[in-house]
């Protein structure tokens, strides 16, 4: 594993590494979505807000 793939991965440590080696991480393919969106609601503020 290159240190391009442990950066996207946000492991720093050698444990993390460690761990992503022995759980043969490396080998799967980076997720394209995100992980968390917010959701619409009307708490939001949008852009505008902070002009």
């Amino acid at each position: 594993m290159g240190a391009a793939t442990s950066l996207t991965r946000g492991a720093s440590k050698y444990t993390h590494i460690r761990d992503i080696l022995l759980n043969r991480r490396d080998l799967l393919q980076a997720s394209t979505t995100p992980e968390w969106t917010s959701p619409a609601h009307a708490h939001v503020r949008g852009a505008n807000y902070y002009q």
